[in-house]
C-alpha cells in the first residue's frame, strides 16, 4: 500500500478539496469493480482511502502531511528512500496525521450514532402522543355510548309514562262513563280502552327491546374496542421496549 495518499487517490498534490472528492468517489468505484482484490484487501484499502480522503479534505491536515511529504533529491534513489525512512519529522507527521484522521472518523461514528438515537428517540415520543390522542379518542367513543344509553333509556320511560298516562285516562273515561249510566256504550268504550293500552304496551316493549338490543350491540362493540385497545398497547410496548434495547445497544457500541 502506497504511504502518497494523492496516488492513492488518483489525483495530484494541487487538487482542490471538490476535486479530491471527485477523485476519492471514483477510486472507490475502480475498487468495488476490481473483482481481482480479495475481500480483506479491498477493505483495507478502502479504509486507507477513507482515511485520505479525510486528511486532504482538511485544512490543518493537509497542511501537515504535505510537510511530511519529502521530495526527491538528485543522486542515488536507494539512498534518497533510505533518507527518507530513517527521517523522524516522517515518522511524526505520519503519526499525528493517523492520529487526527482517527479521531475525526472515532468523532463522526459517535456523532452519528448520536443522531440515530435522537432519530430513534423522536420515534417513540411520536408513539407515545399517537398513543395519547388514541386514548382520548377512546374515551370519547365511550362517553358517546354512555350518552346514547342514556338517551335510549330516557326514550323506554317516556313511552311508558304516556302509556300509564293513557291507562290513568281510561281509567278516568271508564268511571265517567258508569257514573253518567250510559251502560250500552260501556263495551264498546272497554274495548277502546283496551286496544289503546295494547298499542302502547306494544310500542313500549318494542322500544324497550330497540334498547335492550341496542345496548347490547353498544356492550360487544365497546369489549371489542378495549380488546383491540389492549393488543394494540402490549404491541407498541413490546416494540417501544425493542427500539429503546437496539437503541442502547447501538449507542453503546
Amino acid at each position: 500500500m502506497t504511504d502518497d495518499y494523492y496516488a492513492l487517490l488518483g489525483t495530484s498534490r494541487e487538487a482542490t478539496e471538490t476535486e479530491i472528492r471527485a477523485a476519492h468517489e471514483a477510486a472507490l468505484k475502480r475498487l468495488a469493480a476490481d473483482t481481482a482484490v480479495s475481500t480483506a484487501d479491498r477493505a483495507a484499502t478502502k479504509r486507507e482511502m477513507d482515511i485520505a480522503v479525510r486528511t486532504l479534505t482538511s485544512k490543518h491536515t493537509r497542511q501537515a502531511y504535505d510537510a511530511s511529504l519529502i521530495a526527491p533529491q538528485k543522486g542515488s534513489g536507494g539512498a534518497n528512500w533510505t533518507a527518507r525512512l530513517g527521517s523522524p519529522a516522517l515518522w511524526v507527521g505520519v503519526a499525528v496525521i493517523v492520529g487526527i484522521a482517527g479521531a475525526a472518523y472515532w468523532q463522526q461514528e459517535r456523532e452519528q450514532a448520536r443522531l440515530r438515537v435522537e432519530r430513534e428517540q423522536a420515534a417513540l415520543e411520536q408513539a407515545e402522543q399517537r398513543k395519547i390522542v388514541e386514548a382520548k379518542r377512546a374515551v370519547e367513543r365511550e362517553r358517546q355510548r354512555v350518552l346514547d344509553e342514556i338517551r335510549l333509556q330516557r326514550e323506554a320511560e317516556e313511552t311508558q309514562r304516556q302509556a300509564a298516562n293513557e291507562v290513568r285516562k281510561a281509567e278516568v273515561a271508564d268511571k265517567q262513563f258508569v257514573a253518567d249510566d250510559r251502560v250500552p256504550h260501556q263495551e264498546q268504550r272497554l274495548n277502546v280502552f283496551v286496544d289503546r293500552v295494547d298499542s302502547y304496551r306494544r310500542q313500549a316493549e318494542e322500544r324497550q327491546q330497540r334498547y335492550d338490543e341496542a345496548r347490547s350491540l353498544s356492550q360487544a362493540q365497546a369489549e371489542v374496542a378495549r380488546q383491540k385497545r389492549y393488543l394494540e398497547q402490549r404491541e407498541r410496548e413490546e416494540q417501544y421496549a425493542r427500539s429503546r434495547r437496539d437503541a442502547n445497544a447501538r449507542y453503546n457500541n
